[in-house]
């Protein structure tokens, strides 16, 4: 009796985990589905002619930006990492997103501190820990430039502070700085 007992319960033991397996694959998978302007890479740099953009300053969803159909030129640089949090027992994902416009007749740019706004230059943090922190700036510190090259390419250098206080109370609370120089 003991041994049936024992076998029905590996059954059913097997079948949950099997349950689970099946449950965490199809997770994966849903998560893979991205729309084609989404950036995938854990730091990357896109450039999106003909379009603009618009931030989301919905505190509810986890979407930061959309990029529409426009007469701009587009740079986002996107970056995924984990930062030490005030959390229990885990690491959380941050998303940070560094993005502005262009207009598109330019060949090549310069806007410092203020003149950033000219270019809607906008810098957004969203961590979900226990419950979704997201917080979006418009810059004023620190300049960007770039120019564009023969092949279409364009050469970037960023060197903002964000102004934007991020990290644990372990960490020290500094602004965050993002300094850069691509060629996209």
């Amino acid at each position: 009796m003991i041994i049936l007992v024992n076998n029905q319960f590996m059954k059913k033991l097997l079948k949950g985990l099997i349950l689970m397996m099946f449950i965490a694959l199809l997770g994966s998978a849903c998560n893979g589905k991205s729309d084609n302007k989404k950036i995938k890479d854990p730091e990357n740099f896109a450039v999106y002619p003909n379009s603009s953009f618009e931030i989301n300053a919905d505190l509810t969803t986890l979407e930061q930006y959309k990029i529409y159909d426009g007469n701009k030129i587009v740079f986002v640089y996107q970056r995924q990492s984990t930062v030490f949090v005030n959390a229990n027992d885990y690491e959380p994902t941050f998303t940070e997103v560094l993005i502005f416009e262009i207009g598109s007749e330019l060949e090549s740019f310069e806007f410092k501190d203020t003149e950033l706004n000219d270019i809607n230059c906008n810098y957004s943090w969203k961590i979900l820990s226990n419950s979704l922190q997201k917080d979006i700036v418009k810059l004023k510190k620190g300049i960007v430039k770039g120019k564009k090259l023969e092949n279409g390419n364009w050469k970037i250098t960023v060197n903002i502070d964000t102004g934007l206080k991020v990290g644990g109370y372990l960490e020290r609370q500094n602004s965050r700085k993002i300094h850069f120089e691509k060629t996209v």
